[in-house]
């Protein structure tokens, strides 16, 4: 992690010590000193709970131990060849609604970019509607509203709190930090079944929800940006999840291969903060090599000094903050 709090999205990836980083940010003119964090994680009475409850609501292994860890499957030997059937039985009942689209699979070329079979439609059509391919579908997060320590949005691998469970404690009880969803095993998600993609979501949700003391995550990132409608829908029907992407991308993860230069990183980043104010910037940025590092740091002072005030996701989202529900976390 970095050596700071940061004041925005996160998305840990853990597998090299690696952070993803995007920010969201608002014109100072829209905060105030009233101004109440937004809540992260659905209310206690919203029905996705019943998906992940416990026998005994208040009592949860502690975080790392066996017991805990059996619970959840090693991102190793994943997917688990059954689900549980609430979820299943939820997936099913939406499909017989009419809520999931019939979107054919994905395929994932050689070369990284996502191709549906031909005679499926555009993917940036309505009806397939990939974000992949930049498509914005109604009830994703794009854009930060118009308007050093700071609270962060980590957006979390599953397999990776499974494997690396003292950093996710570090983020959700030392710096009390926002919590999401960053599937368990990082993959192109539109190229999954929609038991798999259940299988991504619903475990990361159930290895937050478990060691959070009972919390439940109400955003999710697909990787690599690979969302369509079909994916989307089970996110929102089942779990209750909203989409979040980036409006702007430094591609410094090109920095690690030679790719793209550090003057051209800090030019995307200088362009970017001197930006009109609406939308809000969500902008995508990697903790993979130390001149990622550095251009996040040379970029900081940028941000106030053109107007700018870094806020979570679930203030972006704006969700109010009041009647918190308080749990004692083991």
């Amino acid at each position: 992690m970095l050596p700071f709090a940061l004041g925005w999205l996160v998305t840990l990836f853990l597998w090299d010590s690696s952070l993803l980083i995007g920010v969201v940010a608002l014109p100072h003119a829209s905060r105030s000193s009233s101004h109440l964090r937004k809540r992260w994680y659905h209310d206690q009475d919203h029905p996705v709970h019943a998906l992940f409850k416990r026998q005994d609501p208040n009592s949860y292994p502690p975080v790392g131990s066996s017991e805990w860890k059996s619970s959840f499957p090693d991102p190793s030997n994943f997917p688990p060849r059954t689900l549980p059937k609430a979820w299943t039985d939820a997936l099913n009942a939406s499909i017989a609604a009419g809520k999931i689209p019939h979107i054919p699979i994905s395929t994932l070329t050689g070369g990284g970019s996502i191709t549906y079979p031909s005679g499926s439609g555009s993917p940036t059509g309505p009806t397939i509607c990939s974000a992949y391919y930049e498509c914005r579908a109604k009830g994703d997060l794009w854009d930060a509203p118009t308007g050093q320590q700071q609270p962060v949005t980590h957006f979390f691998i599953g397999g990776n709190i499974y494997l690396n469970w003292k950093i996710f404690l570090q983020a959700f009880q030392d710096n009390q930090d926002d919590i999401a969803v960053h599937t368990y095993t990082h993959p192109h998600m539109s190229t999954l079944s929609n038991e798999r993609v259940l299988a991504e979501l619903g475990y990361t949700m159930q290895i937050i929800h478990d060691s959070t003391g009972g919390r439940v995550p109400r955003f999710w990132r697909p990787p690599y940006g690979d969302c369509d409608n079909r994916v989307r829908a089970i996110a929102r029907e089942i779990f209750g999840l909203t989409t979040v992407v980036w409006n702007h991308d430094t591609s410094d993860w090109q920095l690690t291969d030679g790719t793209i230069s550090y003057t051209q990183v800090q030019n995307s980043l200088k362009s970017f903060y001197s930006s009109p104010k609406s939308p809000g910037l969500v902008i995508l940025e990697h903790e993979l090599s130390a001149l990622s590092v550095q251009a996040f740091i040379w970029s900081w002072p940028l941000i106030g000094k053109n107007g700018w005030t870094p806020v979570t996701i679930a203030d972006a989202a704006g969700t109010d903050w009041s009647n918190v529900w308080h749990v004692k976390v083991i």
